[in-house]
């Protein structure tokens, strides 16, 4: 994902890190993000990205309710449909948009449709649509095997029945 943050950095002549703050963390009340950087000094824009869980949940709202926050229109309605709209089948259980998976997450009889930020360690943004929920898990699970179905366990046996 250095070459996407390239490509935007470049489109806007600013440091992605400075645009990003500027443009989407400041209206959100983002502060402090912590970017990780190429070998070359490039900001990373498709992962690695340290966020405070609230920051995270934040993120997750302002694309539940189509890029609005706070009453302003902070990212374009039509991009937020287009991130959350299938471009591609990632896998059985997932499609995959514009940096967001389409997680497929069963639901009782039902199957739902999840947009998903992924993390590493099992660190998740779940939007939930039809409840108007977004959900966010934050976790220490780097070192143990499979953190995301850890995560998805959790998500699916506990948070979404309480929902």
């Amino acid at each position: 994902m250095t070459t996407l943050g390239e490509v935007i950095q470049t489109a806007v002549r600013e440091p992605l890190p400075a645009y990003a703050q500027r443009r989407l963390f400041d209206p959100l009340g983002i502060e402090a993000p912590e970017w990780p950087f190429s070998p070359l000094g490039l900001a990373q824009a498709g992962g690695g990205l340290a966020l405070r869980t609230r920051d995270l949940w934040k993120l997750g709202q302002l694309y539940l309710d189509g890029g609005r926050f706070g009453g302003r229109q902070v990212v374009p309605q039509e991009w937020v449909h287009q991130s959350l709209s299938a471009k591609a089948t990632a896998r059985e259980d997932a499609d995959y948009g514009y940096l967001w998976w389409l997680m497929k997450i069963p639901n009782g009889d039902s199957i739902i449709t999840a947009p998903t930020m992924s993390g590493s360690g099992g660190n998740a943004v779940f939007l939930l649509p039809e409840k108007r929920a977004v959900v966010v898990i934050t976790t220490t699970n780097f070192n143990e095997r499979q953190p995301h179905a850890l995560t998805r366990t959790l998500l699916t046996r506990d948070l979404i029945p309480s929902l």
